[in-house]
């Protein structure tokens, strides 16, 4: 009776801890289950897995199996089939292959993290030596039991698509700075025109991007988040792209939340930046204005703003923006849409990256009498000049570099009708189809796109468009004399 005691305590011993430990994350040992265990888990993309700091928490990830020499998940599998070296945060080791899964085949795993240092490209450096400066900390999935295959766009259905396109790419990007100031309709306008891409624009869900607030879904199995919006994650995608798209490729690029500028009705500084390179050409008078501008502690200077775009806990300004945008300049078409206030103020910076830039020359075109602010000149020649071809960008934003822009209860005005313009029908009410197709050739372009939100915005916001990189810079009905050609070529 005393040994029978004895063999039931040790029992409990050895059972008790595995009990608890799988309690705490309520995680049961399934390998290869068609159903997960019920867990409350987010899916995060292998890119957002880098973002993790916490190496003992539990994680569900999403991403393409490859097991080429080492068993990994990409974030596109696409990658793997270029002779380059893989791009950093692009991929997450396994510690094992999976059985019975193919490469390519998307699987969702349920694991904890460890965290190494090691290259990005897969070569572990010699601990005999000083580590290289590339190195950086990678992920690698210590334990993969929890996992299963799961269908390729699952999160928004595969809607009428037969054939995907290869060579569409989009990057959805919202900070909404900070848990107060991140107002829903900022996810909304993002995980719309995501469902739209892929349900009726046929994108690759792996083609799309989406930088959002602090890296974490607002909602959870809706549309994946890559990475927080800050700059160190603008910085490292665009470098990704830069290396894995080619001249063949498109790329359409949204921007929400709030920007900052200079309002001019208000003569309020609203977060810009006071320009000190000297491509901006606002001009304002200090004196007229009666305002001290740039802090200097006078009211005697000529000074202009740089607008920027929100992030998450920061800013990134117009100036720093089209760098990034520049590093894509060998794809064979971007388009972009900007929602946020003063979003106007992005176009002049966002135009073909120039082989050579002058220094300014004089304003040319008619001109407007602003009373004591001083004068400003509207059809002028921008004063970069232009040298060779025409950039081939389409740039849309919802107001001026001097405007707010507006947001409704759910979505905000302009987006909601450019969102609504690409899916043909009201995003709130799909019953009801949209004319957009204004020329009849059963093709949707970006000026369509564009023209349908244009006409159709009630706000008090004058949405601006450029596809010739040459000001004046559109803000009536596209075509018009100067932009839309490009822009009637181009499909989302």
């Amino acid at each position: 009776m005393k040994t029978k005691r004895i063999s039931i305590i040790v029992l409990m011993f050895l059972i008790t801890p595995l009990v608890f430990a799988q309690s705490r994350n309520n995680i049961r040992r399934v390998g290869n289950n068609p159903r997960l265990p019920q867990i409350n888990l987010r899916p995060i993309s292998v890119r957002a897995v880098h973002n993790l700091r916490n190496a003992r928490q539990a994680v569900k990830v999403r991403g393409f199996y490859y097991d080429g020499t080492v068993p990994m998940l990409l974030d596109n599998f696409n990658l793997v089939k270029r002779n380059t070296l893989l791009p950093k945060n692009s991929f997450v080791r396994l510690a094992a292959p999976l059985s019975g899964v193919k490469n390519g085949e998307k699987v969702e795993v349920i694991t904890q993290v460890k965290f190494s240092r090691m290259r990005g490209n897969l070569r572990v450096p010699s601990l005999k030596k000083p580590a290289p400066r590339n190195v950086t900390r990678v992920t690698q999935i210590s334990r993969a039991d929890l996992w299963r295959k799961i269908p390729d766009f699952v999160l928004v259905g595969l809607g009428n698509c037969i054939i995907r396109k290869a060579n569409k790419h989009a990057i959805l990007i919202s900070g909404g700075y900070d848990a107060t100031n991140n107002h829903a309709r900022y996810w909304n306008d993002l995980a719309k025109t995501y469902e739209v891409l892929v349900t009726k624009k046929c994108y690759r869900e792996e083609n799309i991007h989406v930088l959002y607030a602090d890296g974490t879904p607002r909602v959870a199995n809706s549309m994946p988040v890559d990475g927080g919006a800050t700059k160190a994650e603008i910085k490292d995608l665009f470098n990704d792209l830069k290396a894995s798209l080619t001249s063949n490729d498109e790329v359409l690029i949204m921007t929400n939340n709030h920007g900052g500028g200079f309002h001019l009705q208000n003569k309020s500084i609203e977060g810009g930046v006071v320009d000190t390179n000297g491509d901006e050409q606002d001009n304002y008078s200090e004196s007229s204005l009666n305002m001290d501008l740039n802090g200097d502690g006078d009211k005697n200077d000529i000074v202009s703003f740089d607008e920027v775009l929100y992030l998450w806990q920061s800013k990134i300004t117009d100036d720093d923006f089209a760098k990034e945008i520049d590093k894509l300049s060998h794809i064979k078409s971007i388009s972009i849409v900007m929602e946020q206030c003063f979003s106007g103020g992005f176009i002049d910076d966002l135009m073909k990256p120039y082989s050579l830039r002058l220094p300014p020359v004089p304003r040319a075109g008619p001109r407007i009498e602003l009373g004591p602010i001083g004068t400003r000149r509207i059809g002028a020649v921008n004063s970069r000049q232009l040298i060779g071809n025409y950039s081939k960008r389409v740039l849309m934003s919802a107001a001026s570099e001097e405007e707010f822009s507006y947001g409704g209860t759910t979505y905000n005005i302009f987006t909601y009708w450019w969102i609504s313009a690409l899916n043909g029908s009201k995003i709130d009410n799909t019953s009801q189809s949209l004319v957009v197709d204004a020329n009849s050739d059963n093709k949707i372009s970006m000026a369509e796109v564009y023209e349908y939100a244009r006409s159709h915005d009630t706000a008090n916001e004058t949405p601006h468009y450029d596809d010739n990189s040459q000001n004046p810079i559109a803000t009536g009905a596209i075509p018009g004399s100067n932009d839309g050609s490009l822009g009637s070529k181009i499909y989302p």
